[in-house]
């Protein structure tokens, strides 16, 4: 985030309207860039949740496929040792192959897991982003616009609605203002 400081001091210290206004461009410039990069880091966070969620849906079909064929393996091994006299060892070797593709499944399971908390953690993120971005342009958008109006009565020139005080200097008759 950018460091404004320099610029309101510089807000501060100007004494003539040019250079006023000067300062006062400088510093919304700086913030509008800030606004758009942050604007961009969200959007970049955006997609790489959308790529994640979509390697999660990837990660969980592999794992149906995974569990299908460990559960077509486990059926063919019990069958196999229901209906023939075969060596044990080979209806072994089967039931191994099944127990051991249903522990790949269950690997990619909770990889799955993983990666769809990350996904989530992801789109938090990216919400919680948009939702600080959001609030911010609306406190800028929504700060009192200054307003200078002459009572021709009285011949005054009056301000108001802005974020100003003004004070004449007593001493040597100076219009001097500041920040409130």
């Amino acid at each position: 985030m950018a460091n404004i400081s320099g610029f309101l001091s510089n807000i501060l210290k100007a004494m003539y309207g040019e250079d006023v206004r000067d300062a006062i461009h400088d510093s919304i410039n700086t913030i509008n860039e800030e606004v758009i990069d942050y604007n961009a880091y969200v959007t970049q966070k955006a997609n790489e949740t959308a790529n994640n969620a979509l390697r999660t849906e990837n990660c969980k079909r592999e794992c149906q496929k995974a569990q299908e064929v460990a559960e077509a393996n486990m059926r063919r091994a019990e069958r196999a040792a229901n209906e023939t006299e075969i060596n044990a060892t080979e209806v072994n070797r089967d039931l191994g192959e099944a127990k051991n593709a249903v522990n790949a499944a269950q690997e990619k399971a909770e990889m799955s897991n993983t990666f769809s908390e990350r996904a989530k953690s992801y789109a938090d993120q990216a919400a919680n982003t948009l939702t600080q971005t959001v609030n911010k342009i609306n406190e800028a958008v929504e700060m009192n616009t200054p307003r200078m109006v002459i009572d021709f009565n009285t011949g005054h020139l009056l301000y108001e609605g802005g974020r100003f005080n003004w004070i004449i200097d007593p001493v040597t008759g100076h219009l001097k203002w500041e920040v409130t």
